[in-house]
Order: structure tokens, then sequence, then C-alpha cells
């Protein structure tokens, strides 16, 4: 049962291929004497190196924290900007993600619209539902200004120990080689 959300942010290292818990997470985890988070989910693969209990001060240090924080909890539908701020930093920052042509996206809602009517709610609708989401949002007018508003928000000064902590994982010679990208990025954590 959730009873609200924290929005923070995230040290995350996304990877190319699966890790071993035992075998790769955990001797990570001894190296840097710190505890990290490993998730596999819908094929993408997910170190957490600065979780938000980490960043939360220095992230509601931002002026724009609590502007962000209180839009997102009062957004309606009319109004998704900063809702579509934090699906940017969780879903399309760290994938290649291509608009698609005006085509393409309607036989998409197409697509969508027939699994609708027959109540058919399956992974792959929700996938498709996803998808368009996250296409509407890299095809708006607004995605410059949704890119520049989720820099500032995940505009966060690590520490030096941080800094070697990050270095350290992302020179190993097991995980280095599979990176795809590493940053900061808005989260939002159910309670």
């Amino acid at each position: 049962m959730v009873h609200g959300c924290i929005y923070s942010v995230e040290y995350e290292i996304y990877l190319n291929k699966p890790l071993d818990l035992f075998d790769q997470v955990l001797p990570l985890c001894t190296k840097v004497r710190k505890m990290i988070e490993y998730t596999e989910k819908n094929g993408t693969y997910k170190l957490v190196i600065l979780n938000y209990n980490d960043l939360i001060e220095r992230f509601e240090a931002n002026p724009l924290t609590m502007q962000y924080k209180e839009e997102i909890y009062k957004a309606d539908y009319n109004d998704l900007y900063y809702s579509e701020v934090l699906t940017y930093s969780r879903f399309v920052k760290n994938e290649l993600i291509i608009p698609m042509t005006d085509e393409e996206f309607n036989q998409l809602v197409t697509n969508i619209k027939e699994l609708d009517e027959t109540g058919q709610w399956t992974t792959e609708y929700y996938k498709l539902y996803r998808l368009k989401h996250i296409q509407e949002i890299v095809r708006n007018e607004t995605f410059e200004s949704i890119v520049q508003m989720e820099k500032e928000l995940t505009k966060i000064e690590l520490t030096q120990d941080e800094l070697n902590i990050i270095n350290t994982i992302k020179n190993d010679k097991l995980i280095a080689p599979i990176i795809k990208s590493a940053s900061i990025n808005l989260c939002c954590i159910y309670y």
C-alpha cells in the first residue's frame, strides 16, 4: 500500500547487460565499502550508486526543487510539465529515443485504441502506452525546456568521497565495458 512519494535524485549507472548479484555486485560493494542497489526490470539493468538518502539535502537546497515538488504534487491532467520532467529523467534521458514520424505515432495511437476497446490490458498494452507517453514528451515543443529543467534540478555537487566511489565503480574492469550511461537522475520513492 502506497502512502506517499519522496521526490529526490539518485546517481545511477545504466548497463547494457545484466550482472550477477553475488559474483559481480557484492564484490563492488566490498571494494567501495558501500551498499549499491542493483535492479533488473523490463530489460533495464541499473546500479544505484548514491541513493536519495545520500543526496536529498543537496537536492532540496536547490530553490527550483520546492517549485518542482509543489507543482508535481498538484499536477492535473491539463498541465503535466513537471511530471514530464520526471518521466524524461527516468525513462528518456538514459536511452536513445528517436521521435517517431507522424505516421508511426498515429499507428501507435491506433494500436493502443484497438487494445483498449478489446479490454486487453496486457503487458504489451502497457509497453505501448508507455512508449506513447515517451513519444509525446520527445515530440513536444516544450522538450528542450523539459531537458533544461531536469538539468537544473539534477545539478548537484558531489563530494570527493562520492566521486571516488563513482569513479572506482565506473573504472572497474567488469563494469566499464558495459556502461550505457551514468548520471544523477530524478527519482520518486514510494513509501
